[in-house]
């Protein structure tokens, strides 16, 4: 989202801080400079009001220092944690943001004019129609609209991508950082789930994230419900696919609005499914396993489908699922194809996509070439079954969640390491020690043999294999933490480039 609001300044400021989190050794001046073509006085000076900001937010313990070698670095007191600091720096940029400013606004007030809003905000006529603008695209995309003719509510439309709406608003603007992200419009009540988890999900333990999420679903549903009067319409195929994700017949708690049973019903089922389609990891194992048996013996078409789709799917790619594995892909194809057949809102704008950020060229060619190839699966299967067309960023996410399954359900390939260490006869044991400790059996093997080694651990020079894609790395040091750092790292990628990358070029030949 904050590519969409922000300034381009804040932009970049946001974006250093991030990558000043993951870079320990820091960036140079002429690298900032290169990074963003921004001039050396201009670097200088957005350095310089990044750590006005975060000073704002933390006073002296997190900053952006300059060292003697010439190089910035990120540093901050042991007490805070890089998220922490990257979620509370989002969230003030957000906020002091024109648009967001604007629309925290009508989302907690009722405007009944533009001229309004913009006395009760302090803010020019024209700042205010520019951040309409910006606010108007991303509602529409949730079948909404802000307007000022509406007897209950600023923003209007379908409801049941207003509630997205809302949610993805405020989410990725706040996350985990306020246990009240709404204001004091909103009741504590609303927000508190206690009594609400082992209703929702048999996990005993829920993360941060998920009881955030989870109790910003509730306090949005339960506001738009008894103090908009406003409540879910859904159309009865709809009601009728998402009905067995709520097989304990639960019905959310707090609702003081006068609600027909069949509309409780209707607000709970789709509370539920909507638990399953925003929180990863809600659901245990058994439970996936349960509700997955619960729609196979179920009379429904869609049940039918994503049984088909599977079938389809394991014939493409000549493979099979493993037990698991078919109910892991049934239980997210059933979630995802229910959402693109009736909901199909693109919240996209809301997530930065990490496909090919920070991804060599050659790695992003060759990931899009097997993303060719599903994307012709996915056209021919899911638009005579799921959807008439098929949007971008559907089929986008679609390969990318078809891919990864099919990737976990396979057998690994290993990499095979010759270790030969000349100073002594003890340290190459050591060594291999270690990486059997540190990766899995299935991913890592030792071998005696250098010729058909994919990677050679040494001291000293052992000459050139006739291996095609043989990589040598010098280890110098047992006692030097760079070299079991640097031993690590070659091993990753490695590791990344042959069992996973190997599976890339594999389909794509496929």
């Amino acid at each position: 989202m904050e590519q969409i609001v922000l300034n381009n300044k804040d932009k970049i400021k946001f974006d250093l801080l991030k990558g000043f989190t993951q870079k320990k050794q820091g960036y140079s001046l002429i690298e900032m400079m290169t990074m963003y073509d921004l001039s050396k006085s201009s670097t200088i000076r957005y350095i310089n009001e990044l750590n006005e900001d975060l000073s704002q937010l933390f006073d002296a313990q997190v900053s952006i220092i300059f060292f003697q070698d010439k190089r910035y670095r990120f540093s901050k007191q042991d007490l805070f944690i890089d998220s922490y600091v990257i979620d509370q720096m989002r969230c003030y940029y957000l906020n002091n943001s024109t648009p967001v400013l604007v629309l925290n606004a009508i989302l907690t007030k009722k405007y009944p004019s533009m001229e309004k809003l913009s006395i009760d905000l302090n803010l020019s006529n024209s700042a205010i129609y520019k951040s309409m603008a910006v606010m108007q695209q991303l509602t529409e995309n949730f079948n909404g609209k802000i307007t000022f003719n509406s007897r209950t509510s600023n923003i209007e439309g379908d409801e049941l991508g207003v509630r997205l709406f809302i949610y993805f608003l405020y989410w990725s603007m706040y996350r985990t950082t306020q246990t009240n992200p709404f204001g004091p419009h909103m009741p504590n009540d609303y927000l508190t789930i206690d009594h609400l988890r082992p209703l929702i999900t048999d996990r005993k333990v829920l993360s941060l994230s998920q009881t955030t999420k989870l109790s910003m679903l509730q306090g949005i549903t339960l506001y738009r419900i008894n103090y908009r009067k406003i409540k879910i319409n859904l159309e009865p195929d709809l009601a009728k696919d998402i009905a067995l994700f709520n097989p304990d017949n639960f019905r959310l708690p707090k609702i003081t609005a006068d609600l027909t049973e069949e509309e409780k019903k209707q607000e709970s089922d789709l509370f539920v499914f909507f638990t399953k389609l925003l929180i990863a990891d809600i659901d245990s194992f058994d439970r996936k396993k349960q509700l997955v048996n619960h729609y196979q013996e179920a009379d429904l078409e869609i049940s039918q489908r994503i049984t088909q789709f599977i079938h389809q799917f394991e014939n493409y790619m000549v493979f099979h699922f493993s037990k698991e594995g078919y109910i892991e892909i049934y239980y997210l194809l059933l979630i995802l194809f229910i959402y693109f057949q009736y909901i199909n809102i693109d919240f996209s704008k809301f997530h930065t996509d990490m496909t090919y950020v920070n991804r060599p060229k050659a790695l992003v060619d060759e990931f899009k070439q097997v993303e060719n190839n599903l994307y012709l699966f996915i056209k021919k299967n899911v638009e005579p079954n799921f959807l008439k067309t098929i949007p971008e960023d559907i089929l986008n996410m679609l390969s990318h969640v078809l891919f990864f399954c099919y990737h976990q359900n396979l057998s690994p390939n290993s990499i095979k390491v010759h270790i030969q260490m000349s100073k002594n006869i003890y340290i190459g044991r050591s060594i291999q020690k270690f990486l059997t400790n540190t990766f899995n059996k299935d991913t890592i093997t030792f071998t005696l043999n250098p010729e058909n080694a994919d990677l050679i651990i040494s001291d000293t020079f052992e000459g050139v294999t006739s291996h095609p894609h043989q990589e040598h790395l010098y280890f110098d040091n047992q006692y030097d933490y760079q070299n079991w750092n640097m031993l690590l790292s070659e091993i990753s990628t490695i590791i990344y480039q042959k069992v996973f990358l190997s599976r890339v070029v594999q389909l794509d030949e496929e």
